[in-house]
């Protein structure tokens, strides 16, 4: 009798086990389809900083033209207003 009610029991225990498996492989699964959508996330993210930057630089390079534009007309003026004072 004793053997035969561990036997039982060990069955039982091997059942509750293997539920337990069941459920943790599940979480598993859930798990790795949130660490899927995250990573999908990521890389959205990702495209959209390095579009932004490129945006940035291409806008830097064209205040810079506009500065440089700017410093030359200033200066040209400049020199055209000592000219007229000479006059």
């Amino acid at each position: 009798m004793g053997i035969e009610q561990e036997n039982v029991n060990l069955k039982i225990e091997a059942a509750s086990l293997k539920a337990a498996n069941i459920q943790q492989k599940r979480k598993i699964s859930a798990f790795e389809g949130h660490v899927c959508k995250s990573e999908k996330q990521i890389d959205d993210l990702l495209r959209k900083l390095n579009s932004a930057n490129e945006r940035i630089q291409i806008l830097e390079q064209e205040v810079g033209s506009i500065l440089i534009n700017t410093a030359r007309a200033f200066v040209c003026l400049l020199a055209c207003c000592i000219n007229l004072n000479n006059i």
